[in-house]
């Protein structure tokens, strides 16, 4: 998932989070069970982020902005807290998430 530094998440706060839902936490060699701006997450030389939401390493240079998914069906949820209230803002859907989209 590709976020370009301009679709950033439109908050007030240091607070978005991304969670990965499953059956079981089997999946999940690194214990780890969302990403958050909170942590420190690498960036592309143009200010965006490129999280890592699948159920291998996507190497080591890259863990720190993977999130380990089951390799079936799993459920992806964000949270937004402190979203702003002027534009752009997912409140009036002036701002949405990127698109996951599939790495062949």
């Amino acid at each position: 998932m590709l976020m370009p530094r301009e679709r950033l998440p439109a908050v007030n706060q240091n607070r978005t989070q991304g969670h990965v839902r499953s059956g079981s936490a089997d999946f999940n060699p690194i214990d780890r069970y969302d990403l958050a701006q909170r942590d420190r997450l690498n960036t592309n030389p143009d200010g965006s982020v490129d999280l890592y939401i699948q159920a291998d390493s996507p190497g080591k240079d890259r863990e720190a902005n993977w999130l380990p998914a089951p390799k079936g069906k799993f459920q992806l949820v964000m949270r937004i807290y402190a979203p702003k209230k002027t534009p752009p803002s997912i409140l009036d859907g002036t701002w949405t998430p990127p698109p996951v989209t599939k790495v062949q």
